[in-house]
């Protein structure tokens, strides 16, 4: 993601009160929202854990994709 997204090394250094970088918070909480199910936001998986650090798009998430968003929201995963 890192590479993708062109994340400058000064980005990777930034970190939050806590002491965790910033890039590794924002990667988590990502994730943990695209692979919730019915948690306390209430929406149906866009992702699947199969293994530590690999994870597959789920029918859900394609049909987010193909609305071809520029940014995608909490919100708008509770939608469709």
């Amino acid at each position: 993601m890192r590479n993708q997204f062109h994340v400058t090394t000064g980005e990777l250094k930034k970190k939050n009160k806590t002491g965790t970088p910033v890039f590794v918070n924002r990667v988590a909480w990502a994730l943990a929202h695209l692979n919730m199910e019915a948690g306390p936001v209430g929406h149906p998986r866009a992702i699947a854990l199969i293994t530590k650090g690999v994870y597959r798009i789920t029918e859900r998430g394609r049909k987010l994709l193909k609305g071809n968003p520029l940014d995608l929201t909490i919100k708008d995963l509770r939608v469709l």
